[in-house]
């Protein structure tokens, strides 16, 4: 009787942390181009030199920022941490980087893609076209 008690407590307990789990993860909408590119050509680089600063020069730069590189083939980035969610830079920061981390498994290798989320707080979005802030 006593294991039978033990393990409904461990059920209980583990139920309990996957619902609390669950509900602090936030999911990421996510959307990519059709076109793509070869991971290590020029535009694949200049996109991870973009997302990298995107992520790293949003939080500090008062939530928003809007970059194109200035080398050939052109990237055009928007990153922006809506501050009621994500109040510190840290919170921003950790943001992005999950959105990235979406990019980069749902639509690496694509032209272009955007990944964000209302309740995490945060967006991102890269092309080879021109974003409007």
């Amino acid at each position: 009787m006593a294991t039978l008690a033990k393990a409904i407590v461990v059920c209980l307990i583990v139920a309990t942390l996957g619902t609390f789990c669950a509900s602090t993860d936030m999911s990421f909408d996510f959307d990519c181009t059709s076109k793509t590119f070869k991971h290590c050509d020029a535009y694949g680089q200049n996109v991870e030199s973009l997302l990298t600063e995107l992520k790293t020069i949003t939080p500090v730069n008062g939530n928003f920022y809007h970059r194109a590189n200035r080398t050939n083939p052109r990237v055009y980035g928007t990153a922006h941490c809506f501050s009621s969610l994500t109040s510190s830079e840290a919170a921003c920061t950790s943001c992005l980087h999950k959105a990235i981390k979406t990019i980069r498994a749902e639509c690496w290798n694509t032209v272009g893609a955007s990944a964000g989320s209302a309740a995490a707080g945060c967006n991102i979005q890269y092309d080879s076209s021109k974003i409007k802030p």
